[in-house]
């Protein structure tokens, strides 16, 4: 069996090192004839200092939370979050957020922002246009956005579907 092992992997040029521990090389371009895509996590959980929160939600018309996206009257229906960010030393803190849909068809155009509305929550399109702050993404079934926010202050995480009466959960 061992045997078997060495003579594969003289065959492919590939280098075993240390233990069976699931680590392997592999020549670049045999990466990409086999692989189309190369996805990484980051384990934010597993840094120090960090704080993860997560959530599920929904867009939903018999819970009045699909309000549709910035340019609805009803962008005020969609679900909405107390953020408070603070560093302790007055420094910008970075902020990482994603947003995926967890519907079978995740094929709706998603809008989040961050606003500066103390953690109170918008209810009209001028609020919305006089305190965003950072807009997070506009795209279809998942993103992720990184950035420094200013901190020791409080924000409203607001999430909505582009259209209004779209529905789907997060």
């Amino acid at each position: 069996m061992v045997m078997d092992r060495q003579k594969q992997m003289a065959k492919h040029d590939i280098i075993e090192v240390g233990k069976n521990d699931g680590v392997f090389w592999m020549k670049f371009q045999d990466f990409c004839m086999n692989f189309r895509r190369l996805s990484y996590v980051r384990l934010l959980h597993c840094v120090p200092d960090w704080t993860v929160w997560e959530t599920l939600g929904k867009w939903s018309k018999a819970d009045k939370t699909a309000g549709g996206g910035t340019n609805s009257d009803q962008l005020g229906n969609n679900p909405q979050w107390k953020m408070e960010v603070s560093s302790g030393n007055g420094q910008p803190v970075k902020v990482v957020l994603t947003l995926k849909q967890t519907s079978p068809k995740p094929r709706k155009l998603v809008c989040a922002e961050i606003l500066t509305l103390n953690g109170k929550t918008v209810n009209t399109k001028d609020e919305w246009r006089k305190h965003r702050a950072y807009k997070v993404d506009s795209s279809y079934f998942e993103h992720t956005w990184e950035g420094e926010i200013i901190s020791n202050k409080v924000y409203t995480l607001w999430v909505g579907l582009w259209d209004a009466g779209d529905e789907s959960t997060f």
